[in-house]
Order: C-alpha cells, then structure tokens, then sequence
C-alpha cells in the first residue's frame, strides 16, 4: 500500500527516492530553521538551540580513516605511499609523528565546530549534551571538552539538578519582542487564467462571409461578436476600443464598425441599461468561478455595488427555461461564496428584452 509499513519497500523506497528527498524550511517569523553547523556559517538567529554537542572529534569502527603518509619511513622506502589506518597503535609505531599531527587537525576541526556552532545565538544559546563521568573524558569529543569547561567555569554560572539532568545556566532570558511585520496586503480579487480560454476553435471560418453574416442581427456569428464584444466593455468608455479590436481580429468586418459603435451606445444607455455600465459597481466579466468539483462557471457579468450583487447573462435567439436555471445556479454559487442580496437578469440583445430570474 501506499503507507505500508514493509521494511523491505520503505528501503527500496528509499534506495531510489527517499536518499534524495528533502524537507521544505519555513522562512516564516515563527518558524524554527533546522540546519547544519556547516550551512549556518556566517548566519546569526536571536535563538539557537545545538542538541546534539557530542561528536566525536576523530572517527572511529567502520567511520575510521586512513593516515596518508607519503614521508615513508626507511623498512616502507620502495613504497611511494603508506596508507596505515588511524588507531591508539599508531602511536607507538613508525608513523607516531604523522597520526599526532592528523590527531591534532582532526580535534582543531571539531573545536572549530563548536565555535560556530557556538557563536551564531544573539539572545539566547541552549547547549544540550550527555554528561562525562570521572576522569573518561580525555576532550578527544565534543561532550568531554564541554565537562572540562563546565567544571572550570566562574560563579556567576548556576549549576543546579533538574529531572536527573544537570542544568548549568547563566544571565537571564530576553523578553521576547516580536518585531513589527510588514503590512499584508489582502486582496479581495484573485486573478486566474484558464488555459482552456486562450484555445477558441471558430466553426465558422470555413464559411463565406456573406453566409455568416458578420456584424448583422441574426446572423450566426452576431451572438459570438456581441457576446465578445459585451465582455470588454466595462464602461461606455470601452465601447469603441472593444469594437475596434474585434475589428483588428477578424470578428467584425471594417464596413460594419461605426455602425456597431452606434448600436452599443444605443443599447447601453437605455434607462435600464445604463446603471450597470456607468462606472459605479465593481465589475468582473467573464471571471471564472472554480467549483469544489473542479468544474468552472462563468457568468457574463457580476457587478457589487454597496453590497448588493448583480449578475447578467446575455442571451441571443428565443427564451428557454433552461436560462433561467442557468441564471439561478449562478445566484446560487454566489451564495455559497458568501455573497448576500443577490439578484439576476437576462438580458435578451437582440430583441432588448430584460427578464428577472
């Protein structure tokens, strides 16, 4: 399954997906950053939290490493190279010299490591590591060398038991001020694209204008330039700009351009009309709205004014039933989005018949 708990797949999983995987960081003001001592070089936090100061400052078991020796002691002269593995036997050997001086680089990187780790808090540092017993500690780990320094420290650090744990403290904690955020924006409109938009296949460019009738009432391709038309324009402002681009495309032929100029400023400002293009709503044409389903409806026209929402469909040809359910699932998605005093019309172009749903 897709959560199984078979050892055997969490490995193959692992083998060809999860070695390479990571883990996305938040960069939000409350959000802990989890990171290597490495990677926070250079960086400071108000808080720093190290809770595993314990690594051991050579390696050891299957982790353990090999001198390079290439100063070859005279028995190993033919040999270029010596390679003899770090151990305590090296010490007593021929090769003494070099293992003391990887020994002593080996421990400077690991103080190194605590240094940075160390030095990245700017308020608060947490330290959290296991306690040497007796004299083990010889500082060949980061643990041990803690214990050293901890039994060296000045009074003004507190030493006290808390839970079987050994708590060593100093200073007080900052209060904690949280800095101002920058003001958010909130945005009361979202802008989509659907890809589907962009891909119109016109059925009827295979046909001879004349058949077509461009530009003229009833003709088979009036609806889809008025209806394209009606879509740019948001006042009566945009009137000449919408007929003139879908001049430009192809949608309405040259010859017909001034008189559809002068038919949309005859219909928009019929009283009824006029109100829902003189500039005072909030107006959104041809927005997509995406149902929980996935699917997406697109009402002609929706326009909020003190509250209230208008929706309009644009109709061409005879009424049908079926416009006014079309007209009702819209008031209905509306509702649910939370929009209240809802009201809808059909707007039948052609015959200029306006109808309340």
């Amino acid at each position: 399954g897709r959560h199984s708990s078979d050892i055997s797949a969490f490995v193959r999983w692992w083998d060809e997906d999860g070695c390479t995987s990571t883990l996305n960081q938040s960069d939000r003001q409350e959000a802990m950053r989890v990171m290597t001592i490495h990677k926070a070089k250079g960086l400071q936090s108000r808080v720093v939290i190290v809770p595993f100061a314990a690594w051991n400052f050579t390696k050891s078991g299957f982790n353990r490493q090999l001198l390079w020796v290439t100063d070859v002691p005279p028995p190993f002269a033919p040999m270029p190279v010596v390679l003899p593995e770090m151990s305590s036997k090296l010490d007593e050997s021929l090769f003494a010299a070099q293992a003391k001086m990887e020994k002593a680089s080996d421990w400077l990187d690991g103080v190194n490591l605590l240094y940075v780790a160390f030095t990245r808090a700017v308020d608060a540092l947490f330290i959290m590591s296991p306690e040497v017993q007796g004299t083990t500690g010889s500082g060949a780990n980061s643990s041990a060398l803690l214990n050293q320094a901890l039994a060296k420290l000045p009074e003004s650090f507190i030493r006290r038991e808390a839970d079987s744990l050994t708590v060593v403290e100093c200073g007080e904690l900052p209060p904690v001020v949280r800095e101002e955020r920058e003001q958010q924006m909130e945005m009361d409109r979202y802008t989509v694209s659907e890809p589907r938009a962009a891909l119109r296949l016109r059925t009827g460019g295979a046909l001879p204008q004349d058949e077509l009738k461009l530009g003229e009432p009833g003709g088979r391709a009036y609806g889809i330039m008025m209806h394209d038309l009606l879509s740019r324009i948001v006042t009566t402002a945009d009137i000449e700009p919408a007929v003139d681009r879908a001049c430009a495309g192809g949608l309405l032929p040259a010859d017909r351009r001034n008189a559809t100029v002068t038919h949309l400023h005859e219909l928009l400002s019929s009283d009824s009309i006029r109100p829902w293009f003189d500039g005072t709503a909030t107006v959104m044409t041809e927005a997509s709205v995406i149902l929980p389903s996935g699917a997406a409806r697109r009402p002609d026209r929706v326009m909020i004014r003190d509250g209230q929402v208008t929706v309009i469909d644009y109709k061409f040809g005879e009424p049908s039933p079926r416009h006014r359910q079309q007209a009702a699932a819209y008031r209905e998605i509306l509702a649910h989005m939370g929009y209240t005093g809802i009201r809808s019309w059909l707007w039948y172009v052609e015959k200029n018949i306006i109808v309340e749903t």
